[in-house]
């Protein structure tokens, strides 16, 4: 991660604006990844990648919807444009 704005002392939402998602809004991403998983055919590294982002992903918004199912609403915090490059390497 790099030093800066977003470190390992200070939350990574500091100084962002907080977005909310309905638990519905959060269902209708699960059945996205859901279909799109069940039509991947993993044949080269690529596509094992692409799985393994969408298969992270899945459990994210899972972990979202469990959350907001106490509030009714959950908070999705921003992350830092270097740690999504990474998801493609």
């Amino acid at each position: 991660m790099r030093a800066g704005k977003y470190s390992r002392t200070t939350p990574e939402w500091q100084g962002e604006e907080a977005m909310a998602l309905s638990t519905k809004s959060i269902e209708t991403l699960v059945d996205l990844v859901d279909n799109k998983l069940d039509c991947m055919e993993v044949s080269d590294r690529e596509d094992a990648r692409e799985l393994a982002r969408l298969e992270k992903c899945r459990r994210e918004l899972l972990e979202l919807r469990a959350n907001a199912g106490k509030t009714g609403k959950c908070r999705v915090v921003p992350f830092p444009a270097g740690d999504a490059e990474s998801l493609t390497s």
